[in-house]
């Protein structure tokens, strides 16, 4: 059952059949389901990662929202068995159709869900470069003006300080290092994942 065509993907998960008694969901119909479990995850200056869940009736035109479709999921991996006649049972052409409709629908909410974390992720690190820029240039203003301060006593502990201070200064280049890592960490890495399967509710 599924799509042979997705089996050489490196994402590709086989098909799981589940039968799970309407006692667990009572406000759940009888039939089939067919879901899609897609796990989004990006990198960039922050890791994010969440489960989207969408599930289609196999015997009715049906969909399933977000939190019907997680619950059902979640309790047939609880409380389920292995529905063992499902291979004679479904229409594999069909439930293959329904849950490729799911990962289309899904794979396009990934796609806005990217390119909005993009977006928050650009001003955050918009946020944190200038934050770090700020303190970078008071830091060395006033380590200029305590080098200025000392080289002119006539105090000589107080020059023998100014190495020190002009060694305090090239530590701050680790600020620096870090502001250019945040630059590199505004372009996210997508990493989607997924598994699907069929649910009976008897």
């Amino acid at each position: 059952m599924g799509c042979a065509s997705q089996a050489a993907e490196p994402n590709y998960h086989p098909v799981a059949a589940l039968e799970l008694h309407q006692t667990h969901l009572p406000k759940f119909q009888r039939g089939a389901e067919v879901y899609v479990v897609m796990r989004w995850s990006v990198s960039g200056s922050r890791e994010i990662e969440r489960l989207e869940y969408m599930a289609r009736s196999l015997d009715r035109d049906r969909l399933l929202d977000g939190d019907q479709a997680e619950q059902l999921v979640n309790m047939a991996a609880l409380k389920g068995s292995d529905w063992l006649g499902a291979a004679d049972q479904v229409d594999s052409d069909r439930a293959a159709a329904l849950q490729d409709e799911c990962r289309t629908e899904l794979d396009e909410r990934f796609r806005h869900f990217v390119e909005a974390q993009q977006r928050e992720d650009a001003d955050r690190v918009r946020l944190m470069v200038s934050l770090l820029e700020q303190h970078l240039a008071k830091k060395r203003e006033q380590s200029q003006e305590l080098i200025l301060r000392h080289e002119a006593s006539s105090n000589p502990r107080r020059r023998s300080l100014i190495p020190a201070v002009r060694g305090r200064l090239q530590k701050e280049n680790r600020v620096n290092e870090k502001i250019a890592e945040l630059r590199l960490k505004t372009d996210l890495a997508p990493h989607p994942r997924f598994l699907r399967g069929v649910i009976r509710i008897s």
